[in-house]
């Protein structure tokens, strides 16, 4: 109790985390969980177009093969 009366008025309000720095740090946690959120998004979208385009390279490949396949073949007739 005399530890308290001797203390310095001053010093109590340092020993925790004010309002403004629990507001700043939740906005700095947010921020970061919206850009994590929106690049996990950015990375899925482009995964999924980049998926789509080569299966359609594919078939285009695919379709090219089976008309020179039946090109030679009629060449070689």
């Amino acid at each position: 109790m005399s530890c308290l009366q001797n203390s310095n008025p001053h010093q109590s309000k340092t020993l925790g985390f004010s309002f403004i720095e629990v507001l700043v740090t939740l906005a700095l946690m947010s921020g970061s969980y919206l850009i994590i959120f929106s690049g996990q998004q950015f990375i899925t979208a482009s995964i999924t177009r980049q998926e789509r385009e080569l299966k359609e390279l594919l078939k285009i490949s695919d379709q090219h093969e089976l008309e020179m396949a039946l090109l030679y073949s009629e060449v070689d007739e």
